[in-house]
């Protein structure tokens, strides 16, 4: 999750680190087991977007990005694999209590990230539902509110 500022030349080597990272390893890492996936009687893929590629956080807009081609490529992946035993799911994370880029993009404020052990449960609550697009928390909110939120979290 690197800061970008869009008004000055970019570094294309930080750019494709998080595409690579985001985007290209996922659909890469699906790619590779989908056929014994697929012989399965029961199987799962879970991809991770986030609230962000809903609602995007302009100053980290290559992550927003990669997250919002996440999504994407979850639905047509659910689709393309809906006559098969795998199901796709995708997890889409609110703010949580990690290390994840730089917490400044919270304001520096814990009370906006949720805490990992509630994430957790939200996760395997989402996979024992078969809640194949499951926002959690916040990024309920940022999916649902999505014009309101952008220029709160923009300014």
């Amino acid at each position: 999750m690197q800061q970008v500022d869009l008004t000055q030349p970019i570094d294309p080597a930080k750019v494709m680190t998080e595409l690579v990272t985001n985007l290209l390893a996922p659909i890469h890492l699906g790619g590779l087991f989908v056929k014994h996936l697929q012989e399965q009687s029961v199987a799962a893929l879970v991809n991770v977007s986030s609230g962000l590629a809903f609602t995007p956080l302009a100053s980290v807009p290559v992550y927003c990005a990669t997250k919002a081609a996440m999504h994407s490529f979850s639905v047509s992946q659910r689709h393309q694999l809906r006559d098969t035993s795998v199901r796709v799911f995708e997890i889409i994370p609110p703010a949580v209590g990690t290390n994840l880029g730089h917490q400044d993009n919270y304001d520096n404020s814990k009370d906006q990230l949720m805490p990992m052990d509630d994430f957790i449960n939200a996760v395997i609550d989402a996979l024992q539902t078969d809640t194949y697009e499951a926002a959690i928390g916040a990024a309920e909110y940022l999916r649902q509110q999505r014009d309101a939120v952008f220029s709160q979290i923009n300014p």
